[in-house]
């Protein structure tokens, strides 16, 4: 299921569309790695890939397509990104967060420096009731390379990782 549609289904359900969740209650998250340059659902993100899951950092088209000739806008726009805490980052608006427990399986696949991976993901419903569904986030230059991003999840999820 795509993060917008979902909203949009939660706030016809009476969902507060503001409603950020409270990051996890531990005094704190480790960096496994940051995934840069991703798209997810027509939007681009940049990713720090969590201990505790996926925190998706909103960017403008022209962030997302800048450093193809260098990388230094990446290096700057990634650096101040580490310089807030996750719950300073959920605070923004379009920022949100897949946690690891809600993560199933992934299905990792690359194509030259191009790269995709398909997150399928549950979440119990406002009924109890346990709901699957997926993530797609893909990644076309200037990104993350495919390797490390795949050695990237494979810290965050270890075996729930297929490689197609």
């Amino acid at each position: 299921m795509h993060a917008p549609a979902l909203r949009q289904w939660l706030t016809q359900w009476g969902a507060d569309p503001s409603y950020r969740p409270e990051p996890p209650q531990r005094t704190s998250v480790d960096l496994v790695g940051v995934l840069y340059g991703v798209a997810e659902d027509g939007d681009f993100y940049d990713v720090l890939v969590l201990d505790v899951g996926l925190l998706f950092s909103r960017i403008t088209t022209l962030e997302a397509v800048r450093g193809a000739t260098s990388t230094a806008p990446i290096r700057e726009r990634v650096q101040k990104l580490l310089e807030h805490s996750p719950r300073e980052l959920l605070e923004r608006e379009g920022n949100w967060v897949l946690e690891t427990d809600r993560i199933t399986g992934t299905a990792f696949s690359t194509k030259k420096d191009k790269w995709q991976v398909e997150l399928a993901v549950t979440w119990t419903d406002e009924h109890g009731v346990t709901q699957q569904g997926g993530v797609h986030v893909k990644a076309d230059p200037p990104c993350t390379p495919p390797r490390e991003a795949e050695e990237i999840l494979r810290s965050l999820v270890g075996s729930r990782v297929t490689v197609a």
